[in-house]
């Protein structure tokens, strides 16, 4: 399950936009910091923050944003032999990643500076925090 959550406060390195990609199962997060939300940059961080990293899904679902439905994106997870699903355009609460953003953005406040530009520096610690937590629906950790 992939998303984007944004525009938010432009960071010091320029980020503007953050891309948050779910595993299904283990409710496993990436999270990628992003100055422009274009399908270029999602199919970069599908490919290295998921493929490279945990291998091939064989599902991805994402909302119906021109990212995810443009040709760069859909014809690079047809190479990589990845099915694509989109939730319904009326219907946004089917993509599960939707409830995982609001905890994320929730953790963002909580962890940034004053002026809000520092949220990118601290998404190794938040990623970590989350991946590390028991999960309520499956009542392990993501990384158990």
């Amino acid at each position: 399950m992939v998303d984007l959550v944004g525009p938010l406060p432009r960071s010091r390195q320029g980020h503007t936009w953050l891309f948050v990609m779910q595993d299904w199962f283990t409710k496993w997060i990436e999270l990628t910091p992003l100055r422009h939300a274009t399908a270029k940059n999602t199919t970069r961080a599908v490919t290295e923050k998921v493929v490279l990293r945990h291998g091939r899904p064989d599902l991805l679902v994402s909302d119906n944003g021109t990212q995810f439905t443009s040709a760069i994106f859909t014809n690079r997870l047809a190479e990589l032999g990845i099915q694509h699903r989109t939730t319904p355009v009326y219907a946004p609460h089917c993509n599960p990643v939707e409830r995982t953003n609001r905890t994320v953005k929730t953790m963002i406040g909580q962890l940034v500076d004053k002026d809000h530009r520092n949220w990118d520096e601290n998404l190794p610690a938040l990623q970590f925090a989350f991946n590390t937590a028991v999960h309520e629906a499956t009542g392990y950790t993501p990384a158990f």
